[in-house]
């Protein structure tokens, strides 16, 4: 079975308990540093990981540090770096929604991302440049 038709499916299964997943598919050996753009503040706790190429983290549905009113449809923005073979990307944003996952795909130059809903429903979604988004 095609991984692009059972990762959707695994997503599905664990979306009773994490309310996203940030999957790392880059194919050049890059890992991601991910921060959820839209964490609680007062807390001054958010989700902050490193990922490793083939790696994945996720985030519970019962930490409100990562979704703010406990729902699968809440938005998640994320601010993502990519640390490429030759050097440490900019700040780059890919917004999506708690209950589902990104997937992260390409390699330096050529990468994009694809956002999974709760429903299971993907869409891709643009990874933007930070000076884009200001």
């Amino acid at each position: 079975m095609n991984i692009k038709y059972l990762l959707p499916l695994i997503l599905l299964l664990v979306q009773g308990t994490y309310s996203f997943c940030i999957y790392n598919f880059l194919n050049d050996g890059s890992s991601i540093e991910v921060y959820q753009a839209h964490a609680r503040v007062d807390s001054g706790k958010g989700f902050a990981k490193t990922i490793e190429n083939g790696g994945k983290e996720c985030c519970a549905y019962t930490n409100r540090d990562c979704s703010y009113r406990g729902t699968n449809t809440d938005p998640a923005d994320f601010d993502v770096y990519f640390n490429f073979p030759r050097h440490k990307s900019l700040r780059h944003l890919i917004q999506c929604t708690t209950g589902g996952g990104v997937n992260v795909y390409g390699s330096e130059g050529d990468f994009y991302a694809i956002c999974v809903l709760a429903s299971g429903d993907e869409k891709r979604v643009p990874i933007l440049p930070y000076a884009v988004t200001s």
